[in-house]
């Protein structure tokens, strides 16, 4: 009887891996060993993976910064939330008043989780946020500059460094 090949991994699978590895502290070049046996599919988005993240000894040493980061975009969230939910408006208004806060909410899970796209989002919806009046005013006025600065920071530290790309010397 033929031996069937092993079904491809799936991408969730890839980065829960990777996140596992990531997380027992090993380095990024070992966790590109790990997936050296596995299709080229596979280890790009492997490679994809560990080029969003942060290793646990950078996560360790931003880790107030980033706190910093994610409490003032919770108190934003909050706020957008309870303006949502206070209106009297119901249906298509309150709808639009929850884009924002939603939006929020997945950035703030990728900063808590030190991935790349959260800091280049919050970067951009900071400064947008500046644009609708009712963010012209104090503690807003002074909390998204900071965040965008903050963001700007961290990513700036977090992934600078450019990888070589796997096999690659």
């Amino acid at each position: 009887m033929p031996k069937t090949p092993p079904l491809p991994k799936t991408v969730k699978e890839i980065e829960q891996t990777v996140d596992h590895l990531l997380g027992q502290g090993k380095s990024k070049d070992e966790v590109r060993a790990h997936f050296a046996q596995d299709t080229e599919a596979e280890r790009w988005q492997a490679d994809h993976f560990l080029a969003a993240t942060v290793a646990v000894a950078d996560r360790r040493r931003f880790v107030y910064p980033n706190l910093a980061l994610a409490l003032g975009l919770a108190y934003v969230t909050l706020k957008g939330l309870v303006l949502a939910f206070s209106a009297i408006d119901t249906g298509f208004w309150m709808a639009t008043y929850l884009v924002a806060p939603m939006i929020h909410l997945y950035v703030l899970r990728q900063v808590l989780r030190f991935r790349k796209m959260g800091y280049q989002v919050l970067m951009v919806v900071a400064v947008l946020a500046l644009v609708n009046p009712e963010n012209r005013v104090l503690p807003e006025l002074a909390l998204f500059p900071a965040m965008t600065a903050l963001a700007g920071y961290l990513y700036w530290q977090l992934f600078r460094r450019k990888e070589p790309a796997a096999g690659k010397s």
